[in-house]
């Protein structure tokens, strides 16, 4: 009798167990340093998880994989994602020792993951105070499909280094990406439907990615090939795949294969989202080109003149600027950023008709006004589609007159 009553008091106190987590206490809301804040949210997530575990998950060591953090303005991985997945693994591997292993989410490791970690990095306002870096993270219990965790810490450091892992040609498209998705959703939700087929080829990539930072850049050029060939719905996916397949192009010095993909991503964005902003930077406060990609322009500017005449298309040409200095003045810069972008074109395309436009910070992505890398995109000069036939009867002062009015509402 007493070794059924032992049997059935374990019994409930398993349940009792794998029924009622130990809550854990929020993250502070107040900003902290990187270095302080990033072992808290990780601390935090991995501590959540632990209080949604079963006794019986003690006895097992758990698999996390973590998806590398990326900017939800540019959507972008950049290097202080890796920095904060270097904390991430050193941290949890000194907090919960053997209870987890914990790497970059690849295709080797995907099918052995018990749990996917996903973050993104925000610059928006806190409180009354200016604006701050907010890191929002969750965790993924892969085979239930379902947020098991959430959390987030605000970020007191006045710069982070948003240097992009792979420099891509073109903005991202202001589309929802399965991160975004995934990082806004309460926990204990449902992932979407397409969560696993996204992850797969986002662990394609970023394997892709990870052999692109070590120089094994044939190993890149097979594995974002490969990301292209899957069939996916998901934009974010498939525009990063043909990213890296472009750039590596580039660095193994294949031009022509490189225009050839760049062909594909023009033709992708406009006719899945009728807009293309390219990352013609130019340096701060100038209508002339930033160094850095301005030998790769003309390959750009042939592959878009190229589209918009076969298919006999008219277009709106969208110059932008940083948020720095006055309006008045960046109004101006803009609309001639988006005029020498014009110029550019008629050159060797004119039987196109374009209309210039100059937003000055209007539609800023980043709005930093730190004149570097972190907001670069916030110089650059975007194409959309527009009806034909068009006629800008509109005079240089009266659109700098319409900018200002933009802007101003902004």
């Amino acid at each position: 009798m007493r070794n059924k009553y032992d049997l059935k008091t374990l019994a409930i106190l398993l349940l009792l167990v794998s029924c009622s987590p130990a809550p854990v206490a929020p993250v502070s809301d107040l900003p902290l340093s990187f270095n302080a804040a990033i072992p808290i949210l990780a601390n935090n997530l991995m501590m959540q998880v632990k209080s949604k575990q079963s006794l019986l998950d003690n006895f097992s060591k758990k698999n996390i994989v973590i998806d590398p953090f990326m900017d939800i303005k540019s959507h972008e991985v950049l290097k202080v994602s890796q920095q904060i997945e270097k904390i991430f693994v050193a941290e949890t591997q000194k907090v919960f020792g053997n209870q987890f292993s914990i790497e970059r989410l690849t295709p080797k490791n995907i099918y052995q993951a018990d749990y996917v970690i996903h973050g993104v990095i925000m610059y928006e306002p806190y409180k009354t105070n200016g604006n701050y870096y907010h890191i929002i993270s969750s965790v993924i219990e892969k085979n239930k499909g379902k947020v098991i965790a959430k959390s987030d810490v605000w970020i007191s450091n006045q710069t982070l280094d948003y240097t992009p892992i792979i420099d891509s040609p073109i903005v991202l498209p202001n589309i929802q990406s399965i991160t975004e998705d995934v990082v806004t959703i309460k926990v204990n939700a449902k992932v979407p439907a397409n969560y696993n087929n996204v992850l797969e080829i986002q662990a394609i990539i970023n394997k892709a990615e990870e052999a692109y930072g070590n120089k094994d850049y044939d190993t890149a050029l097979d594995l974002f090939t490969i990301a292209t060939e899957q069939q996916s719905f998901d934009q974010m996916s498939m525009i990063k795949a043909y990213i890296g397949l472009y750039r590596t192009n580039i660095i193994l010095k294949d031009l022509n294969a490189a225009e050839t993909v760049f062909e594909k991503i023009v033709s992708f964005n406009f006719e899945k989202n009728g807009i293309l902003n390219v990352k013609f930077i130019f340096s701060v406060s100038k209508t002339s080109f930033d160094d850095t990609l301005a030998a790769e322009y003309p390959l750009w500017l042939r592959q878009i003149g190229k589209y918009f005449e076969q298919k006999n298309l008219c277009l709106d040409i969208v110059g932008h600027s940083s948020h720095t200095g006055k309006l008045p003045y960046n109004c101006q810069l803009s609309l001639d950023r988006a005029v020498a972008i014009q110029q550019k074109l008629q050159a060797n395309f004119s039987n196109i008709h374009s209309i210039t436009y100059g937003k000055a910070w209007a539609e800023n992505l980043v709005g930093s006004g730190t004149d570097d890398a972190q907001d670069a995109i916030d110089r650059r000069v975007g194409f959309k589609l527009a009806s034909c036939p068009i006629s800008d009867n509109r005079t240089r002062k009266n659109k700098i007159e319409d900018c200002v009015k933009l802007a101003s509402s902004k």
